[in-house]
């Protein structure tokens, strides 16, 4: 049963990309920015200490911040909004034989490819934005002049595991819901159906 139901979570990504297309942006594009920022954190540690230095860190920590908060919003509302979608799937499933921790656990593992495949997207994306971030900061006076960032593997590495990890805490409460679905709702559902 573990098999089937991560061939359907993997069919539901696939079939549903285009509701998911909203969350798997904003997870990519939060990446991209947290590594980025990191990039730039670990550039602005080395410069010189003073009020630049310390201003240019709590600017690049509160992006980074705000870019966390952002993706894990816009996943968690696309998971409400999903699982409410797919209430009557969920009662078909459960209908036929499906226990509450198999799709709370198949919501989860669609999260977590989503979260997986938005990570790798976002890094590639933040390494290309890492020195055009590093110029934009140097352009508007936030930065040294010259500011530049270096290419340590642990911002990449540190954002591309917050993915999945931001994925999976935005999804949790919507997996709990799905899994409480009741097998009897999908018939009534389709009782009230006309199409």
């Amino acid at each position: 049963m573990t098999t089937a139901l991560t061939r359907i979570a993997v069919r539901s990504l696939h079939a549903g990309r285009t509701a998911l297309l909203g969350a798997f942006t904003a997870l990519a594009l939060g990446v991209a920015l947290i590594a980025a920022t990191l990039s730039g954190l670990a550039a602005a540690v080395g410069l010189p200490p003073g009020e630049d230095r310390t201003a240019l860190i709590a600017q690049l920590g509160t992006t980074c911040g705000v870019s966390l908060f952002t993706a894990g919003f816009v996943v968690a509302s696309t998971a409400s909004y999903g699982i409410a979608r797919r209430r009557r799937e969920f009662g078909l499933l459960r209908l036929a034989g499906a226990t509450r921790g198999q799709l709370t656990r198949t919501v989860l593992l669609e999260s977590g490819l989503l979260g997986l495949l938005a990570a790798a997207t976002g890094c590639a994306l933040g390494r290309a934005a890492t020195p055009a971030l590093a110029h934009a900061l140097g352009a508007a006076g936030l930065a040294p002049a010259g500011f530049r960032t270096g290419t340590p593997g642990w911002p990449s590495a540190t954002a591309f595991c917050t993915g999945p990890l931001i994925a999976l805490a935005g999804t949790a409460v919507a997996a709990r819901r799905a899994g409480r679905v009741r097998p009897l709702e999908a018939l009534r559902e389709a009782d009230v159906d006309r199409g």
